[in-house]
């Protein structure tokens, strides 16, 4: 297993994007949201928002777009074809930096929670949690 991230892991462009962000089941957490849609690549794609208005300094959002990274690249092999996209919330302004990281693992636990949900496609989506 090659552990890696790739470019093609990644979403790039604004109708990979759009696509998600047009019909996509919501997970969120204290500090995160993420959009999960099925793709027809044999593998998952990550797409990251974060936004200045939630995150003011480069360095602070550097630092939590390595950690959504890492914890991508650590769950790529769980996560099946899904295109992920995550966004900021304003809570994580006054997060440390273990907390961000625990949160994160949150939110994916709770992704996994519902991709493993049979009952979960692109016609029978779940409300937010």
């Amino acid at each position: 297993m090659d552990y890696k991230f790739q470019r093609e892991l990644r979403l790039l462009g604004k109708k990979d994007f759009d696509r998600v962000f047009e019909k996509a089941f919501r997970v969120t957490s204290k500090g995160f949201t993420m959009l999960a849609r099925l793709n027809a690549q044999p593998f998952p794609r990550l797409g990251l928002v974060i936004a200045k208005k939630n995150v003011k300094l480069a360095n602070q959002r550097n630092l939590i777009k390595r950690l959504i990274r890492e914890k991508f690249r650590l769950n790529q092999y769980l996560l099946d074809n899904y295109d992920l996209v995550i966004l900021t919330r304003s809570e994580i302004r006054s997060m440390e930096r273990e907390n961000i990281a625990a949160d994160l693992t949150k939110l994916f636990d709770r992704f996994f929670k519902y991709e493993k949900n049979p009952d979960i496609s692109d016609k029978n989506l779940p409300k937010n949690t």
